[in-house]
């Protein structure tokens, strides 16, 4: 019950606080939805990017890439809601050892989530942006496991969080994604109990729209 504990902890304040001010801005006109594509650099953090050799948790996962689309309905030109999906793909670990002998470890998730999102500016011109989101995060190792006995492929979905800052200039943006990604689980690593990851990442993430109307 541990790991619940810490995903209600983590969850952002800011999605409340924009949930809450969602309701004032529902009764106003809204312009035309979104079709918007994205993709990534993505960073991990926490035991995706720990020693897989050396530490107990660790992944030696290293910078990859993350594409997605979502599909946005705006309330008006300044509120806006997503459902979204992105898929994540970390570079290899590669290693060695000397029974098991050449080994690769590939850390790989799918996003399946809301995001809500608070827009300035008009027009086609500069417009900053927040955006919290939150939904489903499906985790997935395959390769080998500590033990480096016998091939490996496992999976554990949890809730999970992001929070981004950017800006569109025309039919692109930029922004900063932080992802929050921490879980309970005992399917990864042999352990008599469950244990705690932190699959926390950073990623830098372009977009483009392609208007719905």
């Amino acid at each position: 019950m541990r790991g619940k504990g810490n995903r209600i902890r983590i969850m952002p304040a800011g999605v409340l606080c924009l949930l809450l001010a969602l309701p004032a801005v529902c009764a106003a006109e809204h312009p035309a939805s979104e079709v918007q594509v994205d993709a990534g650099y993505i960073i991990p953090g926490g035991d995706l990017a720990d020693g897989f050799e050396d530490t107990a948790l660790g992944f030696g996962a290293d910078p990859g890439f993350e594409v997605g689309f979502l599909w946005r309905y705006r309330f008006n030109r300044s509120w806006s809601l997503a459902p979204a999906f992105h898929f994540v793909k970390y570079s290899e670990f590669k290693g060695t050892d000397e029974i098991a002998g050449d080994y690769t470890v590939r850390a790989t998730g799918y996003r399946y989530g809301l995001e809500l999102r608070r827009s300035w500016g008009q027009g086609r011109g500069w417009r900053p942006f927040v955006m919290a989101g939150g939904g489903l995060f499906r985790n997935r190792v395959e390769g080998r496991d500590k033990v480096l006995l016998e091939p490996f492929d496992r999976s554990v979905s949890t809730l999970g969080y992001s929070l981004e800052l950017g800006f569109r200039y025309g039919d692109v943006e930029f922004g900063v994604v932080a992802q929050t990604n921490r879980f309970s689980s005992w399917r990864f690593f042999q352990s008599d109990h469950e244990q705690d990851y932190n699959w926390d990442a950073v990623s830098l993430r372009f977009g483009w729209l392609i208007p719905g109307r």
